[in-house]
């Protein structure tokens, strides 16, 4: 469990980490309804690999009853948590005291109280149980002092610093907010890129005309752009210049091919499974008696009195229109190119000396309005010829799954070409851009920020390596970044002991 732990005592800040660890304790009533509670606060920041623990308490004192308000945050979300029990303890060896709350006190807030009878150093430890997680947290070592004059003598002569920024919990939990831990992993080189999106082959057919005669249009508002949906009639050949004695000629001819090639495909079939004709052989006669059938029942299907129809093959939309509606076309003549709307292949150019770093790509994010896509990109293939009038390179990649955009728009394509070295990352979206300087939101307490200048380095894909500003396990705001920053603006800083 990744652990980072920030106590601070009064506004002071002490780095602790401290592994949990299991003791068998009697429990001590904590007394709840008697005691004061001391003016002198705590507060303890907590990071764990699911929530974040950001805790305000009253100095513990001998006597004196100290409520905490123990703030649970979900990491995956950055949502509090509503539901579920919550334990804390003191524990020293194998006794201590402990008091458990049954449901938070507001959204993410539990207030569960202790009063200790002994002076002295003890673990502090938080148990979260929900209907979706159960976590011990351990709070590191903590003090309880004899007496409130003993609390103040040893904290008022810590330092009374305040945090440069305030936010509170309540706020962040209602917006779009999010923190992430400073991470080390691989950067990549990076080549940038650009192209067009455009459609694979084979997404897209030209329809032509098989008979000669005039065409007339059975799609409402036939024009450029439109979806069709497979099967549908778009065009008919209308019959009325037609040869129906020709058109019927045709059908008997196809149906007299299907024929004689399904009778040569069972005959051979037989031969084939008595081992007698080779496999080539069969297949050959295979393939003839399947485009036979399928011509046959295709002309079956188009052709009938009131002349020839134009179906769409697939679900797609209309890309070009070569013929008016009302006009002559002669047979073969082609009527209408039906494309697909989903495209999954980007035609890219590259200076002809970036083939050799593109043909070790490791790794390619695709872009669109500076957000990376969930799909993945594969060069099949770089070009070998460069001109005076186009001296770039094509370069075609293809993606995993097709997008739902328009051929021919703009495509953007960082390909990583390097294993490259491990470094520091954040997410892009942490950074706060001033004319090419560079800023990220530190937390450095559960309410507490601070801006800090950083200098990065390359792009990968959603994240940023940053050379120099940044220790591996601190965390940044990654979302909510303006909403922070608009806080550190306001002036006056929200009170930081606020009541629950």
């Amino acid at each position: 469990m990744r652990k980072i732990m920030l106590v601070l005592l009064g506004s002071v800040f002490l780095v602790a980490c401290n592994e949990a660890s299991d003791h068998e304790h009697s429990e001590e009533d904590s007394g709840h309804d008697h005691g004061q509670e001391t003016d002198l606060s705590v507060d303890t920041t907590i990071w764990t690999n699911k929530l974040e623990l950001f805790v305000e308490y009253p100095a513990l004192v001998v006597g004196n009853t100290s409520r905490f308000a123990a703030h649970f945050t979900e990491l995956a979300d950055h949502q509090p948590i509503k539901k579920g029990s919550v334990t804390v303890s003191l524990v020293k060896g194998n006794k201590g005291i402990r008091h458990t709350v049954e449901s938070p006190s507001s959204p993410g807030i539990f207030t569960p109280a202790l009063q200790p009878s002994q002076a002295g150093t003890y673990n502090l430890i938080f148990e979260v149980n929900t209907p979706d997680l159960k976590e011990r947290i351990d709070a590191g070592i903590v003090q309880v002092y004899e007496s409130t004059e003993a609390a103040e003598h040893s904290l008022v002569n810590q330092s009374n610093t305040e945090p440069e920024i305030s936010f509170l919990k309540e706020q962040a939990w209602k917006i779009d907010f999010q923190t992430t831990p400073v991470k080390r992993d691989t950067i990549y080189g990076v080549l940038e890129l650009s192209g067009k999106w455009m459609s694979t082959p084979g997404t897209q057919r030209t329809l032509n005309a098989g008979s000669s005669g005039n065409v007339l249009y059975e799609t409402p508002d036939m024009v450029e752009g439109i979806a069709v949906r497979k099967g549908q009639v778009l065009m008919r050949i209308s019959g009325e210049n037609m040869n129906v004695g020709s058109i019927e000629t045709e059908i008997r001819k196809a149906k007299a091919e299907f024929e004689q090639a399904k009778s040569t495909y069972n005959r051979k079939k037989e031969l084939y499974e008595l081992e007698v004709v080779p496999a080539a052989e069969f297949e050959e006669v295979e393939k003839r008696y399947e485009v036979a059938q399928a011509n046959y029942q295709q002309m079956l299907k188009n052709y009938g009195a009131n002349g020839v129809v134009i179906r769409a093959p697939f679900n797609g939309y209309i890309k070009h229109i070569s013929v008016e509606n009302g006009d002559f076309a002669n047979a073969g003549q082609p009527l209408v190119i039906i494309g697909s709307e989903l495209n999954n292949m980007i035609k890219a150019t590259a200076p002809p000396e970036k083939s050799n770093l593109i043909a070790q790509t490791k790794k390619i994010w695709l872009m669109e309005n500076g957000k990376t896509l969930s799909e993945k990109g594969k060069v099949i293939s770089i070009g070998r010829t460069v001109t005076e009038d186009n001296p770039l390179l094509p370069v075609f990649i293809e993606v995993s799954a097709p997008i739902n955009v328009v051929e021919g728009s703009l495509a953007e394509v960082h390909i990583a070409y390097t294993s490259g070295e491990k470094g520091m990352v954040i997410p892009k979206t942490a950074l706060l851009e001033n004319f090419g300087a560079y800023k990220v939101i530190v937390q450095t307490g559960g309410e507490s920020f601070e801006m800090r200048p950083v200098k990065i380095g390359v792009f990968n894909g959603d994240y940023v390596n940053v050379i120099q500003g940044l220790k591996e396990g601190e965390m940044v705001v990654s979302k909510g970044v303006y909403q922070v920053k608009m806080a550190s603006m306001a002036g006056s800083a929200p009170a930081h002991g606020h009541a629950h």
